[in-house]
């Protein structure tokens, strides 16, 4: 069975995107490829073409989505239709993008200044035949292959599946938690989001202690973990509200589910800002700004929107007759709502959308750049990556080009080099714009914060240093960006799964799958399949918890 987790991260998907969405955590170029966040395959796009839909993921990783699309603000108007929240999906997508990220509630996306380690709690579940159990950073077997399914280790514990029910189990091996779930929800912050099924057959959500006490009743049609400030959004009956964790409504449920809110509940939740949240009003289905015990601070006046205090910023994007404009935190509008559609770059810039094209300007509404770019988004190093015709570029915030339009694609600077594309082959650029690693790559993933970063040639993937000098070989068939603590997981040509470290030496071979903390692999063929087609790479397979 899915988790629930990832039920929220196919409705943010197949929901209405947030144009307040922070575009740095996005990092996908100005008319290049989009990277598969799971496997580093990319598909090669130029800037004016459309670009397949990315995941965010439990996180998108940092180093591992590099094209910006097109065009991240470009968003088709959806009709604002009121729907009850989606319980379960058959098959949720493995993220990124992470996937994307965040690592709010489950489907986070991760925070660039948080670490990456793939063994954050020593143990990481791997996959032989059809069993899953967990090794350590030596490869060595600790708990052995015996699960349908085990999760990610969190707070001590790890979430496993067998039999199609769920409990959760210790780094020994032993049930904490007797699988007696039909979901089960990572721990966070010492609560877990369980799944049981009611008389009538229905799911019902709940949550647990460590000790696997029921402490809030399975009454809930859906539900999110509980953030630091001990907040958490339930729904039911196709209205929702926020308990505490007594389970005491600080907010009863009032609030309609949209295919909006179905997308900040994944993206955002209550741990963006657990001061006000963008709320829909049941009575006259127009949005405002709720406080924690569901008052309206601002009034329900909106057709749509987006949260306050975004990365610091003390703006909020708001729509009304499909027109975009910005409010400060008293309801106040600062920037009418004149423009096709407004996207947040970065703490006190947004780019504004006029006629097909797009403009920056600041959190004050005064116009830097007329609107006459195809793609735009804040890249990191103060630099704002831009496509005009068929090229990309680096704009700073006075609107003045930084790096000259003369790439086919670009991609966000990641160690100090960004990725471009030039003559149909990939390579990076310093923060002068200067070719400092010749294009002679027909792929790439961003560089580490370590400076290592996975290349491709003749359909094989080795590691290269700031340098572009080569420290691993062009063997392994899939390779993910290295994390933190400098681990790799590749694929090789027998569709197996090999961990290893960045000098190339095995921890552990032939698995059939690893569940990483952000993300895993699937060596089944028909995911490989997924792959050159161009859909998420373990996509229909895989799961994560």
């Amino acid at each position: 069975m899915d988790t629930q987790e990832n039920n929220k991260e196919q409705i943010q998907t197949n929901s209405q995107k947030n144009p307040n969405e922070n575009a740095n955590e996005n990092m996908n170029d100005a008319g290049g490829q989009t990277e598969n966040a799971l496997s580093g395959s990319t598909v090669p796009i130029s800037p004016d073409e459309p670009v397949p839909p990315e995941a965010d993921s439990e996180d998108a990783i940092k180093n591992n989505v590099n094209i910006m699309e097109e065009p991240p603000q470009k968003k088709t108007k959806k009709k604002r239709v009121i729907i009850l929240l989606s319980v379960f999906a058959v098959f949720a997508l493995a993220v990124i993008a992470g996937i994307l990220y965040f690592v709010f509630f489950g489907a986070q996306k991760q925070d660039k200044n948080e670490d990456n380690k793939l063994f954050q709690e020593e143990l990481i579940s791997v996959k032989k035949g059809d069993k899953w159990g967990y090794v350590n950073n030596k490869g060595e077997i600790i708990i052995p292959c015996q699960f349908d399914f085990a999760g990610s280790f969190s707070e001590g514990l790890a979430a496993v599946e067998v039999d199609g029910v769920n409990g959760y189990i210790d780094k020994n091996g032993k049930y904490v938690v007797n699988p007696i779930y039909s979901e089960a929800q990572k721990l966070t912050n010492g609560l877990a989001c369980v799944g049981s099924t009611d008389n009538s057959g229905k799911y019902k959500y709940g949550f647990i202690d460590k000790s696997g006490k029921l402490v809030i009743t399975a009454q809930y049609d859906n539900a999110i973990a509980f953030n630091e400030k001990g907040y958490s959004i339930v729904a039911t009956g196709g209205l929702w509200g926020i308990i505490d964790k007594t389970g005491q409504y600080t907010a009863n449920p009032q609030f309609s589910t949209s295919p909006l809110f179905d997308s900040m509940l994944s993206q955002l939740g209550l741990s963006h800002n657990d001061r006000v949240i963008p709320a829909r009003s049941s009575e006259n289905d127009k949005m405002g700004y709720i406080d924690m015990t569901g008052k309206f601070v601002i009034p329900a006046q909106f057709d749509a929107a987006y949260p306050l205090y975004f990365s610091g910023n003390d703006r909020g994007i708001i729509e009304i007759n499909d027109k975009y404009g910005l409010i400060d935190t008293k309801g106040n509008m600062i920037v009418s709502a004149l423009y096709d559609n407004i996207s947040f770059l970065t703490d006190g810039y947004y780019s504004y959308d006029q006629n097909g094209k797009s403009g920056l300007m600041d959190k004050n509404g005064k116009i830097i750049t007329t609107p006459q770019f195809n793609n735009m988004k804040y890249f990191e190093e103060k630099l704002i990556g831009v496509s005009i015709g068929e090229h990309g570029g680096y704009i700073d915030f006075s609107g003045s080009y930084a790096i000259n339009p003369n790439f086919e694609a670009i991609s966000p600077f990641s160690a100090g080099l960004a990725a471009v594309k030039t003559d149909g082959k990939y390579g990076f650029i310093n923060t002068k714009g200067e070719l400092v690693i010749p294009a002679q790559f027909d792929s790439y993933i961003s560089f580490s914060k370590d400076g290592y970063a996975p290349v491709q040639q003749n359909e094989k993937w080795g590691l290269i240093n700031k340098k572009g000098e080569q420290t691993l070989d062009y063997l392994y068939y899939k390779m993910n960006a290295p994390y933190d603590d400098g681990y790799i997981i590749v694929a090789e040509e027998d569709k197996k799964m090999s961990l290893i470290n960045i000098t190339g030496n095995k921890i552990l071979s032939d698995v059939d799958g690893i569940n990483g903390t952000v993300f895993h692999f699937c060596a089944r063929d028909d995911c490989y399949n997924e792959v050159e087609t161009g859909k998420l790479y373990c996509e229909i397979h895989s799961k994560s918890r």
